[in-house]
């Protein structure tokens, strides 16, 4: 079956921050205060679009197949009050709009083998995915592209992913992709996580 999904997500914000005056350039050549305007005003907004093709039942078990495709579109814009705020040349000027296209999401994932008969597997997943390898994300939390091996044990009280990452570059006002440009870095993580180690729901 095809699922498909839009989420459109806007960030505005207006806010202070201090910002030196003299060292460059300022919009008030003969003010002597150390610190200039710092009014910002931020406005951004992300558009995905997600779309997955899936085959297999999933209300108990993994699908057997699944391939998704999830483009981002993100336009910022920032409009400051002082020169060099945005750009490091101050003749450009003291706002800044910008857009940018690239993938969340584009990857195959593939239903290996069951474990048990209460579904416990193996599956495969290759190509640009969202991946959080602990609990809060502090040691890595990111879409990239990679080849990634996972499942579950023993009713699902085992859980463990070994995957390989090749990173792209981001861009550098939105934090998204970067279409396909390398940034020449492997990223090799193997997690293994047990339920109620110690007693039942923990």
């Amino acid at each position: 079956f095809l699922d498909l999904s839009a989420t459109s997500d806007t960030l505005l914000e207006n806010r202070r921050l201090p910002f030196p005056v003299g060292s460059t350039s300022t919009s008030r050549p003969e003010s002597n205060n150390t610190f200039g305007r710092g009014r910002q005003n931020l406005v951004v907004e992300n558009l995905s679009l997600s779309a997955s093709l899936i085959n297999g039942n999933t209300s108990f078990k993994p699908p057997d197949f699944e391939f998704r495709v999830t483009p981002i579109l993100n336009i910022n814009s920032i409009d400051t009050q002082e020169e060099g705020n945005t750009r490091a040349n101050p003749l450009r000027g003291d706002d800044r709009s910008d857009d940018h296209l690239g993938f969340l999401e584009l990857f195959v994932d593939k239903h290996l083998m069951n474990l048990s008969d209460r579904y416990d597997f193996i599956s495969a997943r290759v190509g640009i995915q969202r991946f959080v390898s602990d609990f809060r994300g502090f040691i890595y939390s990111d879409e990239e592209p990679g080849v990634r091996l996972f499942g579950n044990w023993d009713n699902n009280k085992w859980q463990y992913n070994l995957a390989w990452f090749h990173r792209l570059e981001k861009d550098t006002n939105s934090a998204v992709n970067s279409t396909f440009d390398d940034r020449y870095e492997d990223v090799l993580i193997a997690n293994l996580f047990r339920q109620d180690a110690v007693a039942l729901g923990q």
